[in-house]
């Protein structure tokens, strides 16, 4: 009875202290939070307050030009607006910490809550790193931000083997054009943009001068497979390796034709013998060099089209299997 008390005790105990834990971890997730929001905030009202100062400082640069502001109302704007720039950075600089504090404190449980907020001096839009992670063998793009110099950092990889062939890329945000056309060897980097209501970007690919494809993309997604339109590639079967000529002469009613293969170069045909239907009926028991013509009788075969040929080296080792195209008069070897 004595043991089933302590128990209980020790189990109370172990209830209360849970309790106390979980208010403890609520009241730090709870602050840490607070503490997120207010300087995502800050960081917000810095940026619109940063992009007003830019537009003072074009404006009293353009009446500057116009001879209606003087330099030193120009160096002025210009001061203000890199202590601006300098604010914003040490403002997203502490938002950035409090951000990974946030995640380290959840576990990595917030993730999916802040993708594409990772703000880090080097980071990718969801938390992925210019380390090389789990590799892909299609198509894809990857996106970094670079918070020291306030830009973005936009890349594709497209492989080797890919059809059609892909050169260049551009990027475009609602309708305008971001940067420059960028070959796909390199990375195209601008300002940081400032999405409106929708994260989407449309890249546009191009073989040199011509287009190709485009795809929307997910700037809140770092890294993904680009849905292109991949050209279906064809596997060749066969391949021509010759030439033929057909010489049909009439005798009385007896009708006899000639057939002469003429190999391409670097082939090394050497011989030939020719089968029909089923293939076994030869009509060549030896093969036939291939400077000499097969003379064969006309009612016996009718038709090209339904021959087997069969071709050797010089010694007589077999090299093809091929077949005579009639439309172009061509010797086609079956390719293995």
């Amino acid at each position: 009875m004595y043991a089933v008390y302590t128990a209980c005790k020790e189990y109370a105990g172990a209830v209360t202290a849970l309790a106390a834990a979980e208010k403890a971890l609520t009241k730090q997730l709870s602050s840490s939070y607070e503490a997120l929001v207010t300087a995502r905030n800050a960081y917000y009202t810095l940026s619109d307050t940063l992009t007003a100062s830019r537009e003072a400082l074009k404006k009293v640069t353009a009446l500057n030009k116009l001879g209606k502001a003087e330099y030193s109302e120009v160096k002025d704007k210009q001061n203000d607006y890199e202590q601006m720039q300098l604010e914003t950075i040490d403002t997203l600089a502490a938002y950035n910490e409090l951000l990974y504090a946030f995640e380290r404190l959840t576990c990595g449980g917030a993730t999916k809550y802040l993708q594409g907020v990772g703000i880090s001096t080097r980071t990718g839009a969801g938390g992925d790193s210019y380390a090389e992670v789990d590799r892909i063998n299609e198509p894809y793009y990857y996106i970094n931000t670079e918070i020291e110099n306030m830009v973005f950092v936009f890349g594709v990889s497209i492989p080797d083997d890919f059809e059609p062939e892909i050169t260049h890329f551009e990027i475009w945000y609602e309708g305008v054009q971001i940067g420059e056309r960028t070959p796909i060897s390199r990375q195209l980097r601008h300002l940081a943009l400032d999405y409106g209501e929708t994260n989407e970007l449309t890249v546009r690919f191009f073989n040199d001068t011509s287009y190709v494809d485009q795809c929307v993309i997910d700037t809140s997604v770092a890294r993904d497979v680009l849905k292109l339109k991949g050209a279906v590639i064809k596997t060749e079967t066969e391949k021509k390796v010759g030439t033929y000529t057909v010489t049909t002469s009439s005798l009385g009613r007896v009708s006899t034709s000639a057939l002469t293969i003429t190999p391409d170069r670097k082939t090394g045909i050497a011989y030939f013998s020719i089968a029909y239907g089923d293939g076994k009926t030869v009509f060549t028991p030896e093969p036939v060099p291939v400077e000499d013509s097969f003379t064969y009788l006309t009612l016996l075969i009718q038709s090209l089209d339904g021959a087997t040929l069969t071709l050797y080296d010089a010694d007589k080792e077999k090299l093809y299997t091929g077949r005579f195209d009639t439309a172009a008069q061509t010797v086609m070897a079956v390719l293995p």
